[in-house]
């Protein structure tokens, strides 16, 4: 094997066995797995009381119920890996999602990971239009397949709607797909 290769395998295991020791019984292996990954990805070091303090952070800023909280350890390494100031980006995130609400996304469950998407990927200044899109996108795939189409699919039309195309041209490709 790569020298380079093993070193990073080496540096997801051990990450993994520190994450999956720090949060057994709050986070699935696959979760842990994910966050190990992440860091390993980002080239970033895992330091157990920066996610603590994101993980306080989104607990203190959302109900008992709040889907963020069944994930909050991952939000927060996400957070944490992808921008220097995680908690106002959470604050953001949790703009966004009042926005999908607002405008017709209605899957509780996978609004975090959609607005998490919209974060990612749209620009602040388009986020209206992004979602708009989105929603358009959405509404056209489940009336032309409505039981395949479900808020699973919502991450999805946050990164279609970020193309270029119209949403006719977007629809006819996932058509010839």
């Amino acid at each position: 094997m790569d020298l380079s290769l093993q070193h990073q395998a080496d540096k997801l295991t051990g990450i993994y066995k520190r994450v999956n020791k720090d949060y057994r019984w709050k986070n699935s292996a696959n979760m842990n797995n994910l966050i190990a990954l992440s860091y390993v990805m980002k080239g970033k070091e895992y330091f157990r009381q920066e996610v603590d303090r994101v993980n306080q952070y989104i607990k203190q800023n959302t109900g008992p119920f709040s889907c963020y909280r069944q994930k909050s350890v991952l939000f927060s390494a996400l957070l944490l890996l992808n921008y220097p100031d995680p908690e106002r980006k959470f604050d953001v995130l949790l703009d966004y999602e009042d926005k999908l609400k607002i405008n017709g996304f209605r899957s509780y469950t996978y609004r975090p990971v959609t607005a998490y998407t919209l974060l990612l990927t749209s620009d602040n200044s388009k986020v209206d239009i992004t979602i708009a899109k989105a929603y358009e996108i959405f509404t056209e795939m489940r009336k032309s397949h409505p039981w395949l189409t479900s808020g699973d699919d919502y991450p999805l039309s946050i990164l279609l709607a970020g193309t270029k195309s119209s949403v006719p041209g977007i629809m006819g490709e996932i058509e010839s797909l």
